[in-house]
């Protein structure tokens, strides 16, 4: 009778602890849900209004950051949420001249510090503290943001710029022409965010063998940074280093808050009937032909995994005057060439298939030179083999690096 009993009460307890377990990983999903809306918002908030004129946009969403936190309070989201309310008052600050807002996302870097420091965004919370009390005249307070980073975080990519922050000092934003270039003030070399395109979910096209572009994309990438941070002073960063979904605009976000240089979207193409080849790199306009248009859509398609389709039209709608179009049209123009001389030693020439205008989504916003290019077509028969040999892939790699010193090159002359 009182085994019976036991486990009965055996049996309850764990019941109620199911029923426990199932609400909290309810809860962790609905948090995580309301991180991603956020972030969405976030992102298109920044690509659509960095004049700012919609202020009251700006604080109210660093507030539900800031709410958001506290039930995350002492998480790596809970960091994250901190993070992005903090960038939001950054820009206030600086744009708006807004002295509180300057004091509040202080506020909230120290508070990562002290609440998450082990999140993955801690070593960036540190530099952008360091940068944000140098912007204040607290250089004294600066340094001890960058030498702590540099001691808790020592192999962070970003302890290297701490580094040159603390040997040839940080001088606050001005108006020169390197006064959104934090890279080019400190001397620490050009900043270049490599972007593997699609990636978890968004498996991209499909190619011979089933090979899958967002695959392709990603070895590409990690050779390309390879070879980048081998062969040059540049920090190189990727928008993923694995198999997961980004959403465009996030991806443009992270381009313009690690104040890059440069930004290259790396994509492989399909066509109908998959009998088309060729290279081609894109610029961020209006589209030259029904061809480039279709791409675009379908480049685009992950906008609806994202749920900001609404903010899709209006944001195209000012992307002429937004690009860089001129040093864009440079960049694409040297990685095109150098892709086609680099293929020339021991490949079959791809065709040429020239420099092209299409309005990509993962392009807008961009602060910087940004480019996508279309490496092969990846249901080609042909193509499709190439692309899935590594040698073929380290001279894809090979070739846009070299696009992308020649124009850096071309900066110093």
């Amino acid at each position: 009778m009182i085994g019976a009993i036991l486990c009965r009460g055996m049996l309850l307890a764990l019941f109620l602890l199911s029923i426990t377990t199932v609400a909290l990983c309810a809860d962790n999903q609905a948090g995580k849900g309301e991180f991603n809306g956020l972030k969405a918002r976030y992102s298109t908030l920044r690509n659509t209004d960095p004049e700012i004129s919609r202020e009251a946009e700006w604080k109210a969403l660093s507030a539900q950051f800031q709410a958001l936190a506290k039930t995350e309070a002492g998480s790596a989201e809970g960091a994250n949420c901190l993070f992005h309310a903090a960038l939001l008052d950054i820009e206030r600050y600086l744009v708006l001249k807004d002295e509180r807002a300057g004091e509040e996302a202080t506020e909230l870097l120290t508070q990562i510090g002290e609440v998450a420091p082990s999140s993955p965004v801690a070593d960036e919370a540190l530099l952008k503290l360091g940068d944000l009390l140098s912007e204040q005249g607290e250089q004294r307070k600066a340094k001890r943001a960058y030498a702590r980073l540099q001691e808790l975080y020592p192999d962070s990519e970003l302890s290297a710029v701490a580094a040159a922050r603390l040997r040839d000092g940080y001088a606050p934003r001005a108006d020169n022409e390197n006064a959104d270039n934090p890279a080019r003030q400190s001397g620490a070399g050009p900043r270049i965010v490599i972007d593997p395109g699609h990636g978890g979910e968004d498996l991209g096209a499909q190619g011979v063998g089933g090979l899958l572009e967002k695959d392709v994309t990603l070895a590409v990438a990690l050779e390309l940074a390879e070879i980048l941070t081998a062969k040059s002073s540049a920090t190189v960063k990727l928008t993923r280093k694995q198999d997961i979904f980004v959403p465009l605009a996030e991806r443009t976000t992270l381009a313009n808050d690690f104040n890059a240089d440069i930004f290259i979207s790396l994509h492989a193409n399909a066509s109908p009937g998959a009998k088309l080849t060729g290279l081609e790199t894109y610029i961020l306009d209006n589209a030259d032909d029904k061809a480039s248009r279709l791409l675009a859509e379908r480049e685009n398609a992950s906008v609806k995994l994202e749920g900001e389709g609404s903010d899709l039209q209006f944001i195209l709608s000012d992307l002429v005057q937004s690009s860089k179009l001129g040093e864009s049209k440079t960049l694409a123009s040297d990685i095109q060439g150098a892709i086609l001389s680099s293929l020339d030693n021991g490949f079959t020439r791809p065709k040429d298939l020239g420099i092209k205008k299409a309005p990509f989504y993962v392009l807008v916003g961009a602060h910087m030179p940004s480019v996508l290019v279309e490496l092969a077509f990846i249901d080609n028969a042909t193509e499709g083999k190439s692309l899935a040999d590594k040698g073929y892939r380290r001279a894809l790699a090979e070739g846009v690096a070299a696009g992308v010193l020649r124009y850096l090159q071309r900066g110093k002359k």
